[in-house]
């Protein structure tokens, strides 16, 4: 379906930054661990070959908005409902040790059947949230692509007042352990066909 785009937003995107979280650590743990260095410059995404269409899986929840509390862009994998708390506190800005279940909505996965997978942009501008465009079998596992709901706010004739945002994509997926591969729309041209750029592989799961 298309939709109106802001012409050069892809340009000003932050460069992710490959996380898989591990189980059994906790907030602040999380966020003091090192975190692999960005590389110098802007790095050149892999444009994705077409591969042959198979049959496509559905997420079974998918969550997206323009507010996250995540400080920086990063692609998390999530397979178990501990490191899902630590993620989905760090996501609202609440600490998990102060049952920040108490007072804010709280998603119950059941990490048997399911699993977790999120892109947080962090600081961006004109974006209402990464959504999923299709998720599907790649013999040894899984491949995602998604797309941004991007906005102009550009009238004719004044200034640009583009809007601050920190974008995610929350998507609650059937579980499966293969690897993950996660694509992004990067075409930013109106009524034009899609770019599928490979932005983060997540290896099988042990």
């Amino acid at each position: 379906m298309s939709r109106p785009r802001s012409l050069g937003s892809r340009g000003s995107r932050v460069a992710p930054v490959m996380v898989m979280l591990v189980a059994g650590v906790g907030l602040s743990a999380f966020a003091r661990q090192p975190q692999p260095p960005l590389p110098p410059g802007i790095p050149v995404p892999q444009v994705a070959p077409e591969q042959a269409p198979g049959e496509g899986l559905k997420a079974l929840v998918s969550m997206h908005g323009p507010r996250s509390a995540f400080p920086e862009a990063r692609y998390v994998r999530v397979m178990d409902a501990e490191t899902f708390a630590t993620m989905w506190a760090m996501h609202v800005g609440d600490d998990p040790d102060d049952n920040f279940r108490a007072s804010r909505a709280y998603p119950e996965i059941d990490f048997t059947r399911c699993m977790v997978i999120a892109y947080f942009r962090g600081p961006s501008v004109n974006n209402d949230g990464e959504i999923i465009d299709s998720v599907t079998p790649t013999g040894g596992g899984i491949r995602i692509r998604f797309d941004s709901l991007t906005y102009q706010t550009m009238p004719r004739g004044e200034a640009d007042r583009r809007l601050s945002c920190r974008p995610f994509g929350i998507w609650v997926l059937p579980r499966d352990e293969g690897e993950v591969i996660i694509e992004e729309n990067t075409q930013g041209l109106l009524s034009q066909p899609p770019v599928w750029t490979r932005q983060i592989r997540f290896e099988r799961f042990h």
